[in-house]
């Protein structure tokens, strides 16, 4: 097999299955499209996964309505973030939920989302104050 050809591998136990050349690039492109279908497009227009819908929440945008297509890509790539250390998946995101105002992980607070339970009304917090130094001052007295 040369180096350059696309191959993927299924083991269990002593019986191990291949897939080179077009074979291995057909199936990644299934994995591909099947990802981006369940993780990317579907909470994007719907605002949930599978999972999300058997629980009963949803993600939202901040104006309540599901993120968009973008947004959902954006959520899903910030995992590499939220995975943090990934000897244990997950941390970072959830110590940053928890300590957060708005209990949001770093993919939520990127892309500019909530998770909400399903039916629940939500208004998305009021931004910040701006800091000190970017409120206009008074012009000195004459």
């Amino acid at each position: 097999m040369p180096p350059s050809a696309v191959h993927f591998s299924l083991s269990l136990g002593d019986q191990a299955w291949y897939l080179v050349g077009g074979a291995g690039a057909l199936y990644g492109l299934f994995n591909l499209v099947v990802w981006l279908g369940l993780l990317v497009v579907l909470p994007g227009l719907t605002g949930g996964t599978i999972g999300k819908f058997v629980f009963g929440i949803r993600v939202v945008g901040a104006d309540a309505r599901p993120p968009g297509i973008l947004r959902s890509l954006l959520r899903e790539i910030m995992w590499i973030v939220d995975d943090f250390p990934y000897f244990i998946p997950g941390l970072t995101g959830f110590i940053v939920a928890l300590s957060s105002k708005s209990n949001q992980r770093v993919g939520d607070m990127v892309a500019g989302t909530w998770v909400i339970r399903a039916g629940s009304s939500f208004a998305p917090p009021p931004p910040p104050p701006p800091p000190a130094f970017a409120q206009p001052q008074p012009p000195p007295p004459a």
